[in-house]
């Protein structure tokens, strides 16, 4: 579809040469802008919905709230490692951030 917009400019650009009226010069040539920057957008519009993604591979708040809670799991594990090797050095194991958002 972009493509015939481009023809259509081509013309309004061989109608804008030919004619000996200035008017229909102005008018054609504003045609021909128009009609290019629609072709354009046109092409532009097209490149963009080819290389987009679909939802189906968003995570729902259902799937965010279980990775995040895999997480919180997964740094508890951590701490309790870090803190029995700690203890089995004979030191003391260092503060862990809390889910608060101190880091």
């Amino acid at each position: 579809m972009p493509w015939i917009y481009f023809a259509l400019a081509l013309g309004c650009f061989a109608i804008a040469f030919r004619t000996h009226s200035m008017g229909l010069a102005l008018l054609s040539l504003l045609a021909a802008l128009g009609l290019m920057l629609a072709g354009t957008l046109g092409l532009a519009a097209a490149r963009i919905s080819r290389t987009t993604r679909g939802d189906a591979g968003l995570m729902g708040p259902e799937e965010m709230k279980l990775v995040a809670e895999n997480m919180r799991r997964k740094r508890e594990q951590e701490a309790a490692a870090a803190a029995t090797a700690g203890a089995a050095a004979g030191t003391e194991a260092p503060p862990v951030a809390q889910e608060s958002g101190e880091r």
